[in-house]
């Protein structure tokens, strides 16, 4: 019984951890500025994606990176 009730409450903290993420990306998604960068680099030919993801994934890196040191 005991184990039940654990599993249940286990999946209902997974969907709310799972919602709020959802809210978090609808909100980055209502941001016209981003949405228009994200439409924006969505009609590159994928070469261009690709380097463009590549240098926005190493800027993103290293911002976090600063913010622990």
């Amino acid at each position: 019984m005991w184990y039940l009730f654990l599993l249940l409450t286990r999946n209902v903290t997974r969907h709310r951890r799972a919602l709020a993420r959802e809210n978090d990306d609808a909100e980055l998604f209502k941001n016209p500025d981003m949405l228009k960068r994200f439409q924006d680099i969505s009609e590159f030919d994928e070469e261009d994606k690709k380097y463009i993801l590549y240098t926005l994934d190493a800027l993103i890196k290293s911002v976090k990176l600063k913010s622990i040191a």
